[in-house]
């Protein structure tokens, strides 16, 4: 028997982009777990992957080998299975007849990248396009919702976070996320190691507000009274960058006099 580990690297769509290590022997695969010399991972898999690298997605019994079409009420779950000539045919035979009434714009698609590649992500947009369909902007809804959050606090959604420069933070607040549930390697690894003070704002005590220097549990909808009262303080001490809210803010000057 022949063993061999494969370093490689996760495909899901995900910013820590982690390193895999993937056992295998004879050509079949034993086990899939972190990569421990990774920077980010350190050995470590988030549960998903985790679970599904090792169950499902090495379950031929789960793949999906053909177009399924509802067959009862939406929300039965109830399906049955046709062929692609078919399930193609009809696809087109719909857009086809809602092109023809001039309705294309009523069309809405939402897309992702999901585990493809560019060319996947993009080709598609040419087609819809074309037709004359509208988009969600970028792709999905809850995609496009991010994008705009980190637009506002960081000005760009397209530069990255390294993970090191933590380690040169005073301070870290950690608001309206929960890394103990969908940032493993930030609950683990860079939070703790931080030697900044780390504040959660949370409703919720989770495990990462459980191990922060200061946890602030506001009511639910009372955030933004709680972000006044802190830009209330921060102004009233004289501790406001004026050249970088210059420079950086949008909206301050609507924003200063409320305060």
């Amino acid at each position: 028997m022949t063993d061999e580990n494969i370093l490689t690297t996760c495909p899901r769509d995900c910013y820590d982009a982690c390193g895999i290590e993937v056992s295998r022997r004879d050509g079949v695969i034993l086990r899939v777990r972190g990569d421990r010399n990774h920077p980010v991972s350190r050995g470590r898999l988030c549960r998903k992957c985790a679970t599904a690298y090792n169950g499902a997605l090495q379950d031929p019994r789960a793949r999906l080998l053909t177009p399924l079409r509802r067959d009862g009420p939406k929300g039965s779950g109830r399906f049955r299975a046709v062929s692609w000539d078919d399930a193609l045919a009809e696809i087109g035979s719909r857009l086809t007849e809602i092109v023809a009434d001039s309705e294309a714009h009523t069309i809405l698609a939402a897309h992702y990248t999901g585990t493809f590649a560019l060319l996947g992500y993009h080709f598609p947009n040419r087609f819809l396009r074309r037709l004359g369909a509208r988009e969600v902007d970028p792709d999905t809804i809850c995609n496009k919702a991010g994008h705009v959050a980190l637009e506002y606090l960081y000005g760009t959604s397209m530069d990255g976070f390294d993970p090191r420069s933590a380690a040169d933070a005073a301070c870290i607040m950690v608001w309206g996320a929960n890394p103990s549930a969908s940032a493993p390697h930030q609950h683990e690894h860079w939070l703790p190691e931080a030697p900044g003070q780390v504040i959660v704002v949370d409703s919720i005590r989770t495990a990462t507000a459980n191990q922060a220097d200061l946890h602030l549990q506001p009511f639910p909808g009372s955030d933004a009274a709680l972000a006044f009262a802190i830009a209330h303080v921060i102004r009233r001490d004289g501790l406001l960058d004026q050249e970088l809210l210059r420079t950086h803010a949008i909206g301050w000057e609507q924003l200063e006099p409320l305060l």
